[in-house]
This record gives C-alpha cells, structure tokens and sequence, in this order.
C-alpha cells in the first residue's frame, strides 16, 4: 500500500535523495525514508478488551474532559517564541521508530533488451515518530500511526537519549490510522527506563483555532525535532489512498517525512494530537494534519491491553481455509464494496468449511484487528496455533447491503492441510497423465 499518487496524493515515505530535487504534490503521508531505494507506504479496527483477550491493561493515563490527566508529567506554560521548557519536559516521551519493508519492482528491462523481464525484491528501511503513553511492570506502550509500522518488519524503537530496543505491535487500525507498539523494559537500557516519562493527555475537544502547537517527531529519519505553529483549523478532512480522514486538527507546524506518529503538543505540554500528514504543492505551504487525541483514545487504551503474539512455529501456525481476493480502495470505490478479503472459494475438509463463514464473505476484522488483503490475515495469523478459535468480522451481501456478523472458526493444522492439498495435487496430476496416456493409445 506503499505508492505515489500524482498530483493528488504522494506517500509517506519520501526517497531521501530526492527530497532536494523534486516537488511535493497533494497530500503526502509523513513517513521518513532513510534508504535511498524507499517507496511510500500509507497505511485496523478496535479489538477485545483485555478481559476478552486475557492480556494485562497498561498504566495509561485516564482522560477525563473535567480533570485530564498528566501522568506524573509537570505541566509548564511557555511563551509562544521559547518552549525549550515544554521541549524539556516532554522530549524524554518521545520516539523515533524504524522498520523494515520488502518491496517488489518490475523490471522492464529484460523485455526491451531480450532479458525476459519479471520481479524483484528488495528490502528499504522505513522511519517514522512515536508516543511513550503507558506502561506496566513489563513493557512500555508507544502510539504512532498505522502507515509507520504497516508491513514492516524488525521494529526498532529509539529514545530521546539515543539508545534503542526491539518493538512489536500490540495492535493497528488502517481506517483510523492509529497503532500501538510496545517495547519490553528488559530491552531497554537501565540508564533510559530512569529517563523516559509517559506524556501528559490534553483535551483535543477544547482547543481553539490560533491556540499555540508544538510539533515532536524524526523528521526525515535524523533524529527528533521541535517545530511551533498554532491551530489552523479544526474538524478537517484528508483524503488519502483511497480513504478518508476526518475531524483532523489542521496546523501551520511543520510536519515532514518521518514526523507521522509524532506528537502535536498543547502550550501546556499536553498531547493533543498524533501527527499524521501533510499537505504540500509548489503552491502551497505549512498545512500539517494530525489526529485529535480524544478521538483515538479509546482505540489505543485497547490496543495497549492486547497479549503481544509472537510468531509460531510454521508447523504449528493455524490455517482457516479460504482462497481470497484483495478488495482494495479502488476496487471498493468502484463496486460500492467493503474493503478486506473477499472469500470466493471455502476449501472442503478446512475450518472454514465447517463454520458459519460462506462464500462471498468479505473479512475485515481477525479477533478485533482489521485486514484489507490476505497478506495482512495471513500475517496476523502466524501468531495463532491450530486449535485455537479466532473471531472473524465479515461483511456479507444480504438483500443488496452488507451486513457485519461475527464468525467463530477454529483453526485447523497449516501444515497438515498444505500436505492434503500437495497430496490431492498429486493425485489431480495423476490422474491428467493416465487419461492423456489412455487418449494416446487410442490415437
């Protein structure tokens, strides 16, 4: 989902060697790029909560309109030319993230020049910002937005003071653009622990159009920085990749490549929103967007709740049964259709087969995670063992609307079942020999 749009949308991640030379068109996603070969990546729904999931609630600051909370953070009121105090006090909650994501390019080459063409893959890292918001005994909750860490890979927090440690995501929305990783205390440098703080909440509702912002992210990938600018508008909306953003706080703050998931900051301190993109055309200058922090705080105070899944065993990893197709934002747009896995084969003797689930279901959400491909359901589903029974969220065409209904399937062997298949394969190709043979000997 990482890609260019002329004239309309550029992504994320901007090629750092060519920030100099080209111009910025349309709506352009804040992800930094640190490697030369880095396409753009833009780009799930609310999950259980920690009761359903059985995971451990992290320390999150309540927020509360009456009485919002500052999480032991101090609240310091700064002039609108020097905020070196609030800098100060808040830089320690803030991160620089980076990832890994494979892209594949088309090599046209071979065609023109005898070559035979085809794919390749390769490999880019990607950077972007993020937000310390809880904690418990154990790890440590990080917001940013969805697009930063979406299909990546070997997540690596940094902290204010320069030190690093390995992250994995608790959870993502793709439609609200919000994710949570986490961070476990015993990666992090003792030196450190003692040194980050959790932010302070602020009240997104309460502000007022020319109400002083900072801006904290890893603008193009070098580390974090500090712009200022106040509230150009409020309740903006975004198009980007297909879908839209709303209710968007707009600033005059800069926001560049690597800010997104960064904090936007109240005079005060306080996070009042997650920086998301930015709007540029040689025309245009200082349109910064970022999403309102009480619009997203449920969404993350869940997803800081989740069990982290760590990746099974290939052998052990759970297998549902379907054969999908990608119903993408084009494809949705175009046919009036949800986005997700549209299901349009139920393998027989599978899970699937055996639910509720039928054909010409689309999915959109496993165990409260939304997926838009079934590279996202199958990602999610390398955290799952068969035997275990998953909540699938699907979309289905009931009298010329889609309906959402929630599916219960237990996951069968991967293993065992890519066995069956390479067995009837064999077996298919078998029998294709022997009645060409038969059609031979009667020629």
């Amino acid at each position: 989902m990482r890609f260019l749009k002329g004239l309309g949308i550029l992504a994320a991640a901007i090629v750092i060697g060519a920030v100099a030379g080209l111009s910025m068109y349309g709506v352009i996603r804040t992800t930094g790029v640190v490697d030369a070969y880095k396409a753009a990546n833009i780009g799930q729904t609310e999950g259980e909560t920690a009761e359903t999931k059985g995971g451990t609630m992290l320390e999150i600051p309540q927020y509360d309109k009456t009485e919002v909370a500052t999480a032991g953070a101090k609240v310091i009121r700064s002039s609108a030319t020097d905020v070196s105090d609030i800098v100060e006090e808040t830089m320690p909650s803030m991160v620089a993230i980076t990832g890994v994501t494979e892209y594949e390019s088309y090599d046209m080459f071979g065609y023109f020049f005898g070559g035979g063409g085809g794919s390749q893959t390769f490999e880019a890292e990607s950077a972007g910002s993020g937000i310390i918001i809880g904690e418990d005994d154990d790890e440590l909750a990080i917001a940013t937005n969805n697009h930063v860490v979406a299909d990546t890979k070997d997540l690596v927090v940094t902290f204010a003071d320069g030190t690093s440690a390995p992250a994995t995501i608790k959870g993502r929305d793709a439609d609200k653009d919000v994710a949570v990783v986490s961070v476990k205390k015993e990666d992090i440098e003792k030196d450190t622990r003692e040194s980050i703080r959790i932010v302070a909440l602020g009240d997104s509702d309460e502000l007022k159009v020319g109400q002083g912002v900072i801006a904290i992210g890893n603008a193009l990938g070098q580390g974090l920085s500090v712009t200022t600018g106040v509230v150009s508008a409020l309740d903006r909306q975004l198009e980007a990749d297909g879908s839209a953003s709303e209710g968007l706080i707009q600033t005059d703050a800069a926001i560049n490549p690597g800010n997104s998931g960064g904090a936007l900051l109240d005079m005060d301190g306080k996070l009042i929103g997650i920086n998301e993109a930015k709007y540029a055309e040689t025309q245009v200058e200082g349109m910064g967007f970022a999403i309102p922090i009480t619009k997203v705080y449920d969404l993350i105070e869940d997803f800081s709740a989740r069990e982290v899944r760590e990746e099974v065993d290939e052998d052990e990893q759970g297998y549902i049964g379907i054969r999908g197709q990608n119903i993408d934002a084009e494809v949705s747009g175009k046919y009036d259709m949800p986005q997700g896995v549209y299901v349009y084969q139920i393998v027989e003797g599978t899970p699937a087969s055996e639910s509720a689930l039928k054909e010409r279901d689309i999915i959109t959400k496993l165990d409260g995670q939304g997926v838009k491909s079934m590279e996202e359901l199958q990602e999610l589903l390398k955290g799952y063992k068969e035997g275990e029974e998953v909540e699938l969220t699907i979309q289905r065409l009931v009298d010329d609307e889609y309906e959402e209904k929630i599916i219960k399937v237990k996951l069968a062997s991967k293993k065992q079942l890519m066995d069956d298949e390479e067995e009837a394969d064999t077996k298919d190709k078998s029998k294709d020999k022997k009645a060409k043979k038969k059609d031979d000997d009667e020629d």
